[in-house]
């Protein structure tokens, strides 16, 4: 299939699952029944398409852009912002995993004996400071949402994402609760680096029948297994 044909048929997916979530009132608006129900000139679907095509720019040019290419110039940005705060903080999650769902039979790639790669791993992402939010990091000075993922790395596509509001340390809770809520090829491995390498992981992992190598210090896990041990004892 030609790369423009491939393009235009995950488009056409694309805009399926759009419509369908802006079908589903319970799920796109915060007031469901009041929210999105008159005609307006920016529509929810090109709201959403907004959201899931802007680039690195301030929000203010970006929206500004957007308009344009929309034909939508007489628009204020007070008028978008008004409409952005009517959208539910589900729809953009149902949309993410609708897609996914849509899709994944179709990601095919492999790397060595019909193998998936998949790694997990974690980011920080820096907001405006406000040392009175619950992003903010004491020792840093700044707000960060942590952001860990699930990437399937033979075919290119996120598989889950987690988002939360606190340090690095809750990155293996993250991992742990993207690999229970999802359904993996049976020929997965799952590739992290030394942070991964609780036993609480691990036992996730065998649990869920996933291969996976994880880098980690031995020392570590030793001092785990001591942990568990002297729980043992005192129980």
């Amino acid at each position: 299939m030609a790369e423009s044909s491939v393009y235009e048929f995950y488009e056409n997916i694309l805009n399926d699952c759009i419509e369908d979530l802006c079908s589903k009132p319970e799920i796109l608006a915060k007031r469901p029944g009041i929210d999105f129900t008159r005609n307006r000139s920016l529509s929810p679907q090109n709201l959403i398409r907004f959201f899931i095509s802007t680039k690195g720019f301030s929000l203010k040019k970006a929206t500004f852009d957007f308009l344009h290419n929309q034909g939508l110039k007489n628009l204020s940005y007070q008028a978008f912002i008004h409409q952005r705060s009517k959208l539910a903080e589900s729809a953009l999650p149902y949309l993410f995993y609708e897609f996914n769902r849509r899709t994944r039979r179709y990601d095919t790639k492999t790397y060595l004996k019909g193998y998936t790669l998949t790694g997990v791993d974690g980011t920080g992402l820096t907001i405006a400071t406000n040392s009175d939010g619950l992003t903010y990091l004491k020792n840093s000075d700044s707000n960060q949402f942590l952001i860990t993922a699930l990437y399937d790395i033979s075919n290119g596509v996120y598989i889950d994402l987690d988002v939360r509001t606190r340090s690095k340390q809750y990155e293996v809770q993250s991992s742990i609760q993207m690999i229970e809520r999802n359904e993996f090829k049976p020929k997965t491995i799952i590739l992290a680096d030394r942070l991964y390498g609780s036993l609480n992981h691990i036992e996730h992992l065998n649990r869920k029948g996933l291969k996976y190598v994880i880098r980690y210090k031995e020392d570590k896990t030793l001092c785990e297994l001591y942990l568990l041990f002297f729980q043992f004892l005192i129980t």
